[in-house]
């Protein structure tokens, strides 16, 4: 079909300019570090003009080089620093927006995905961010089942479209 296959960074080097992928900012390990760096990704998207998903907590994983949200710094403001220095820097590539909250103190598993206004991320700062930076495009918000019990889809909506009024 027409529809784009999202694929983590590490396959970038298969694409060889396939239109039809878009990279997520996220990658896979090998032997617990990482097979393509940051830096390495960011000279690539941006030389081939690869269309990208922004996920924000994959996205602070990669640049910060840590692997689970377990171990990224609790530090909100150096959090959005990151997310504002990697919005700038791959805005134009975004086609989609993964917005996903965390918090560290629960470790790796349970600290991830916890509902939107519930983690250490200023989630509405980055959508207003981004909504002063004319983006337009799809947001999809990543909430864990653990979390989120009502199963009220309309409301998360809601909370989302409230993030970039």
């Amino acid at each position: 079909g027409e529809d784009p296959i999202v694929v983590y960074a590490d396959r970038l080097t298969e694409l060889k300019g396939a239109g039809r992928f878009w990279v997520q900012t996220s990658r896979t390990l090998a032997e617990k570090k990482s097979t393509l760096s940051y830096a390495e990704f960011v000279r690539t998207v941006k030389r081939l003009r690869i269309p990208l998903v922004f996920d924000t907590q994959h996205f602070l994983e990669y640049a910060l080089s840590v692997y689970g949200v377990g171990r990224l710094p609790a530090n909100s403001d150096r959090l959005y620093r990151v997310l504002e220095e990697g919005w700038q820097e791959l805005k134009d590539l975004v086609m989609e927006i993964h917005l996903v909250n965390f918090n560290p103190e629960l470790g790796s598993t349970r600290g991830r995905n916890v509902p939107l206004e519930e983690g250490v991320l200023p989630l509405r700062d980055f959508c207003q961010m981004v909504k002063k930076s004319g983006w337009e495009g799809t947001v999809v918000p990543e909430v864990s089942r653990l979390f989120w019990s009502s199963g009220d889809l309309r409301a998360l909506r809601e909370q989302v479209h409230g993030f970039f009024k």
